[in-house]
This record gives structure tokens, sequence and C-alpha cells, in this order.
């Protein structure tokens, strides 16, 4: 997930967890296995990588905002 995860770096995302945390900011870098998201009200967190489920490039339409949403809310 690591080598994955540096290829968002810089770039405004969703962070999903194992128990379906929905985290969106900009991811600001990589420090050991924690992920460091700063999210729109430039809050700072750390999220631990082993429990990071998915990675995805926040959407720029609103279409695709939709789409991301209804899929993660009503994915079987």
């Amino acid at each position: 997930m690591l080598e994955a995860a540096k290829k968002f770096i810089g770039t405004k995302c969703y962070v999903k967890t194992i128990n379906e945390d929905l985290k969106t900011g900009t991811l600001k870098g990589i420090s050991g296995k924690t992920l460091i998201l700063e999210t729109t009200d430039n809050r700072v967190m750390a999220i631990n990588a082993e429990y990071v489920t998915c990675i995805e490039e926040y959407p720029t339409s609103k279409k695709e905002k939709k789409n991301i949403i209804k899929d993660f809310f009503f994915a079987e």
C-alpha cells in the first residue's frame, strides 16, 4: 500500500480504512507506515497505512463525485 500511496502525494484524495471511515484531504507525505493527510479545514491527521483499504483521487466533476459516494455507501 505504501508504494501505491506514494503516487498520491500532493493530490487531493479519498482514503478509506478497514472500519469504513472515509477521509478526504491532500496526502502530504508518508512517514514510516503512516500516511499524513491534511483536510480542507487545515487539520493534519496521521493514518496507519496497515488499516487503509483504498486510496482514490478526488474527482473534479460533480458527476464523478456522486458516483464515488454512491459506490462507497451502496457497495455490495
